[in-house]
């Protein structure tokens, strides 16, 4: 390869002057926007040599540079000055590579050294291969290093000793361009000079298989970060013709799929030849350091579509490229010793490359940027895309796969859409067949969702064009629209159309999410879903128990907020706070029902920001207690929003949980439900006093509401000992003490 660019070089000397003008005035902060991609420039460090290779740290925050004087120095990503050196010098490097896990750097000379640098410990171990190196790369596990040479053999070498484990030869006449190891580890795939692609088996040292690149030059070669495309550069030098002064060159890309060794697209670079490339993360994009004849170009590439979507000149002769593991941030070296760092947005990771290079039917037509960051603490409604065109049922298939994609993602928590569904007909929430934002936002109150999904399907000839948009529910504003399109669909391609539009509405969640424990459990013991009931109240009771401190409940009642608890009263916002540091909480409320169908929605909420979900569905088949008469005979008068209060606390001991109501149906519907003519709020339970003690409620309230509601347990000297150890005071014992006894929750239907 190198004798391929020094011939090239030749004629591409003349660097003209105009065009390091114009890089120097480019504005320090300027940013590049295309549809899918922006790239904003940070800073250019400026090394002692110039600069032969580079390597992002697997998180992203470092780059590692590999110099003509034997230096390796370690930036940092911002750009800014400075740095450490992890080799001190010598023979000139020639290539260098970085282990997935940051445990080891390993770097190439032209001498025939690898050294392997632990980068924890700065110990170097070093092996000899007798041949100039030329490309490196590191098992997936990274206790190997694989090592192209000048001659054509690629070695194998011990990263933790440098002793070199074997050679595998017998593959390239001319020096290796790029070496990678599969994601099997078993498999190493080489590009040589003499246009062949081979494949590795490393375990028995020997050649699987070989390909040739059809075109006669091989410039430069790389791999995405899955490993399952590899990038060829090519380059075809034409002798000038009659009235030619110059030579032409057709320089271009073709793109591999690494598995079947099959070619799958190819692209021209328009006479500028690729002197390195990178694979970005997303499997979408490649990043590719050209030059000609007017100097050096960063040019950004979408693979897709095989169109150039972003370039911009760089200083010097680029001779280096490299994209960060997270798709954030890329770098150009070049000869005379500048690193230009860029910060980039659009590039998305994936674990697999997933699109059809040799034609993919569907495109994203804006940015990739997610329009939200994975969190467990948000909810998602997805409802049913607008049909413009292309009917009912496909546009319902069609949100149905988005929720499906959007549900894999672990940092999602989705509301059924059949329940969503049931609850728009019953509501009349589609009355026109369409939601606008603020219906939306109603529907997802009712849900107790964050954050809800709308959009439209539309059909111009053979391209279907699917656009959603993100509605935050706090503040009924549409935080932004992501669209793709998809030209002579069939139902596969819109499987992946909206695996790709999934990606673009929320990230992948990063590692703390991933860590959270299991969410609380949450026990709903009434009202089961779809019961009837004729009076316009019903008594809601369960109970939520979690690993971790909690911080609260929250109660929805047809999207309106009401306290938790018959005893909490510090509610902020739609949150009944508990105090303390409550890990088990009983619940029990009495609310209002205000709709033939209603959505009661029960969260509750870990102080770390976990959370669980329980939401039924009750049928009111009566008619409104007249204003001024209580719900409930003998039970305590409605409070705000015509809610009564009620309280925490698990299943007091010795009773026996609420058994299931006759006829009651299961979550998803079902004809029979279960009707009930009253409802009777309970006497206060044991345990949900102890609850609402260790949340510290203020003893006047604890003795009020006792008096009102009566408790459900015998008073005893036991009893009086376990309220005394959850913090009560003799004013509450003694209200206890008085209290009538009235029947416990699981006593009533």
């Amino acid at each position: 390869m190198r004798g391929a660019v020094a011939r090239r070089a030749a004629t591409i000397r003349r660097a003209v002057p105009a065009l390091a003008l114009a890089w120097a005035l480019v504005p320090a902060r300027a940013v590049a926007q295309t549809e899918n991609v922006s790239v904003e420039p940070l800073g250019r460090p400026k090394m002692d040599a110039g600069v032969v290779a580079l390597s992002y740290s697997s998180r992203g925050d470092s780059v590692a540079v590999a110099l003509a004087n034997g230096k390796v120095r370690l930036l940092d990503a911002s750009g800014s000055a400075g740095g450490r050196d992890l080799l001190g010098g010598g023979a000139r490097l020639t290539a260098l590579a970085r282990s997935r896990d940051d445990a080891r750097l390993a770097a190439g000379n032209e001498r025939g050294d690898v050294q392997v640098v632990d980068l924890a410990t700065g110990a170097v171990r070093s092996a000899r291969i007798g041949e100039p190196v030329t490309s490196l790369a590191f098992s997936p596990s990274g206790n190997v290093v694989a090592a192209g040479a000048r001659d054509g053999h690629v070695a194998l070498i011990a990263a933790a000793s440098g002793d070199v484990m074997g050679r595998m030869r017998a593959g390239h006449r001319k020096a290796v361009v790029h070496v990678a190891y599969l994601r099997d580890g078993e498999t190493v795939v080489s590009v040589g000079e003499d246009r062949d692609i081979v494949y590795w088996d490393v375990k028995r040292m020997e050649r699987l298989r070989q390909l040739q690149e059809p075109e006669p030059l091989i410039m430069s070669a790389t791999g995405t970060p899955s490993g399952d495309l590899l990038f060829v550069g090519t380059e075809e030098f034409q002798r000038p013709g009659m009235g030619q002064s110059q030579p032409t060159y057709r320089d271009g890309v073709r793109v591999y799929d690494v598995s079947t060794g099959a070619p799958q697209k190819s692209f021209d670079l328009m006479g500028q030849a690729p002197i390195a490339m990178a694979g970005a993360p997303d499997c979408r994009h490649v990043g590719i350091a050209m030059r000609d004849r007017r100097g050096s170009t960063l040019g950004i590439f979408d693979v897709e579509r095989g169109t150039r979507v972003y370039d911009t000149p760089t200083p010097g002769k680029a001779q280096a490229i490299a994209f960060s593991p997270d798709g954030r941030g890329i770098a150009v070296g070049a000869d005379d010793g500048t690193v230009q760092m860029m910060a980039v947005r659009g590039v998305l990771p994936r674990p697999r490359c997933v699109a059809d290079l040799k034609g993919t039917k569907f495109a994203l037509t804006g940015l990739r940027t997610p329009l939200v960051r994975a969190s467990r603490r948000l909810r998602f409604a997805v409802l049913d895309l607008d049909d413009n065109g292309v009917g009912p049922d496909v546009a319902r298939a069609i949100a149905d796969q988005l929720s499906t994609r959007l549900g894999l993602n672990p940092g999602v928590r989705l509301v059924e859409r059949r329940r969503i569904a049931a609850i728009m007909k019953e509501q009349n929430f589609q009355q026109t067949g369409r939601t606008d934002a603020q219906g939306a936002v109603q529907l997802a109150r009712i849900f107790n969702v964050q954050k809800v999904l709308m959009g439209a399907v539309a059909k111009l000839g053979t391209t279907m064009t699917i656009t959603v948009q993100m509605v935050d529910v706090e503040t009924a504003a549409i935080d932004g629209s992501r669209e793709v399109q998809c030209r002579a669909c069939a139902l596969e391609d819109l499987t992946e159309a909206m695996s790709e539009l999934a990606q673009t509405v929320v990230s992948e969640p990063d590692q703390s999410v991933l860590n959270y424990p299991e969410p609380p459990g949450l026990r709903l013991d009434y009202p089961r879903d779809n019961v009837e009931v004729r009076t316009n109240s019903i008594v809601v009771r369960g109970a939520v128990e979690y690993s971790r401190p909690l911080e609260g409940l929250e109660l929805i009642v047809n999207g309106r907020a009401v306290d938790a608890s018959r005893l909490v009263d510090v509610r902020a916002g739609k949150l009944t706070r508990l105090g303390g540091d409550v890990q088990t909480f009983a619940f029990v409320q009495e609310v209002t029902l205000t709709e033939p169908v209603n959505v009661i929605a029960v969260r509750a909420l870990g102080a770390d920001g976990n959370d669980e979900q329980r939401i039924v569905t009750v049928r009111w088949s009566g008619t409104a207690t007249p204003a001024g008469v209580a719900a409930t005979p003998g039970g305590p008068p409605a409070g705000p929003g015509g809610a009564v209060a009620v309280a925490p606390a698990p299943t007091p001991p010795g009773v026996a949980p609420t058994p299931p109501q006759p006829g009651a149906v299961p979550a998803g519907g079902g004809a029979k439900v279960t009707t009930m003519s009253k409802t009777i709020a309970p006497g206060i339970g044991l345990a949900e006093l102890e609850s609402a003690l260790r949340s510290k409620v203020a003893p006047a309230r604890l003795t009020t509401i006792v008096g009102k509601f009566g408790v459900d347990f015998a008073s005893t000297s036991d009893t009086d000992a376990r309220l005394r150890a959850a913090g009560a005071t003799d004013a509450v014992v003694q209200a206890v003490r008085a209290a009538r006894k009235a029947p416990a929750a699981a006593e009533i239907p």
